[in-house]
């Protein structure tokens, strides 16, 4: 299973939300080294920034299907085979829909359903 940097793996494990962006090796290697964004909490300490969306719908397709082969191999982890295959049948779906629509909108249809997902766990 690839590593991913600790605060995506809590979202994993949390089923939350994680944009693929952040599964990507330049997220991975700035987390490895340290270069992770802070912000101030209520206490006047440091915390680490949640998971950015920024750029999330100019993924390449090169990064988006390592990441999506990643957010499987962790989804089967924290939350079972049926889930994992689940997502991957959606990968295969958003793949179909980039030869038959673009990737623009097979990026945008993979983020809905994925948000749909992390909102409401019986979404499959």
């Amino acid at each position: 299973m690839a590593a991913v940097p600790p605060k995506v793996d809590a979202a994993f494990r949390d089923y939350c939300y994680i944009p693929y962006t952040a599964l990507t090796q330049a997220a991975c290697l700035r987390s490895a080294r340290g270069e992770e964004d802070y912000i101030l909490n209520a206490k006047g300490g440091l915390t680490v920034k949640g998971l950015s969306r920024e750029n999330e719908r100019g993924i390449s397709t090169i990064e988006w299907l390592k990441a999506a082969k990643t957010a499987e191999e962790h989804t089967q982890v924290y939350h079972g085979k049926d889930r994992g295959d689940a997502l991957q049948s959606h990968h295969t779906v958003v793949l179909s829909l980039a030869h038959s629509h673009g990737w623009a909108v097979a990026v945008e249809y993979d983020i809905q359903q994925r948000e749909a997902a992390a909102n409401d766990h019986r979404h499959n």
